[in-house]
């Protein structure tokens, strides 16, 4: 019987004072801002220190007039080389809802978190996030303009390959201050072509290796040039690794360039390994050994070779 009486008041007072209601409903509902950002180019993608260049159209679309100041690019990085951030405003007006409409063209360098696990194959996200410099997220949220977010398909961004891209809105907590804030982002994700990777990085090292499997065509006889071949092999593989390393950042893991060049080094061991063992049967005079080695050792360590490479490139691509 009560729940029936609380209930016939509550909708009675709803009636009654719809103004006050409302008023209530409106204060806990954060007001929507529309972000939109058009990518007219990204330039300058730099993997040894993580920064890159955009230069993009900024929407931004609010019941409330919009302050010049009310946002900031939070991952975006000092200028380098002398060059400035530009930020030029394009459009202030007023649409037919009564919205009120900011568009921005924006230039700035921005940091991005590396991943180069698979590099030289690696892929990298370029984000750019905005976030409010004064509203927390109670009174406001971003919401993304779904017909003002795109990137312009005659961009050539050099030595990569645009994968995809997507919009998205986050909470971003800052628990020291007890403050949420509305944070929008727009993510391209960028790969490297592979063939050429491969052909950049990995050719000088397999020619080294085809060398080494071409020396088995040597007879016993010229055991000490075939030894040669491989050991000169191995030195120079070590000094192409710090070559390849040189590109990149000094990383608290591997590489996919560097799980290359430790089972290179470990391939061209084992022929070390198979040239030291024909000099022992030629120094205990076992001929007969000496003579299947010679058959066997070129095609079984090609194919040691290759599965070995295969399953690099199977595990760990």
């Amino acid at each position: 019987m009560k729940f029936i009486i609380r209930t016939v008041l509550c909708v009675l007072f709803m009636f009654i004072f719809p103004s006050i209601v409302l008023a209530v409903d409106q204060q806990e509902s954060p007001r929507e801002v529309g972000v939109g950002i058009y990518i007219i180019n990204y330039s300058d993608v730099d993997i040894t220190q993580g920064y890159f260049t955009a230069d993009f159209y900024l929407t931004l679309k609010d019941k409330l007039p919009i302050e010049d100041d009310s946002f900031e690019l939070m991952n975006a990085a000092a200028m380098r080389y002398g060059a400035q951030k530009q930020i030029t405003l394009i459009e202030d007006y007023q649409d037919d809802e009564g919205m009120y409409v900011k568009i921005y063209r924006i230039v700035s360098i921005f940091r991005f978190t590396m991943d180069l696990t698979k590099y030289p194959f690696d892929s990298q996200q370029l984000e750019i996030q905005l976030e409010s410099k004064k509203e927390p997220i109670e009174q406001m949220i971003y919401v993304p303009l779904k017909e003002e977010i795109g990137i312009d398909s005659d961009i050539n961004l050099t030595g990569w390959l645009i994968q995809e891209w997507m919009s998205n809105v986050f909470v971003h907590d800052y628990p020291v201050f007890n403050e949420q804030y509305s944070q929008f982002s727009l993510t391209t994700v960028v790969h490297k072509n592979m063939i050429n990777a491969f052909v950049r990085t990995f050719s000088s090292v397999m020619f080294i290796i085809i060398v080494c499997l071409a020396s088995f065509f040597l007879g016993p006889e010229k055991l000490h040039i075939r030894s040669k071949i491989t050991n000169v092999a191995l030195i120079v593989t070590g000094m192409f690794s710090k070559k390849l390393t040189d590109r990149i950042p000094t990383t608290g893991y591997l590489t996919f360039v560097d799980k290359y060049i430790l089972l290179t080094c470990f391939i061209l061991i084992i022929y070390i390994f198979v040239n030291v063992y024909v000099m022992h049967l030629q120094n205990i005079k076992n001929h007969q050994r000496i003579a299947l080695m010679q058959v066997y050792s070129l095609p079984v360590l090609l194919i040691v070779t290759l599965l070995l490479y295969a399953g690099l490139f199977f595990w760990f691509l």
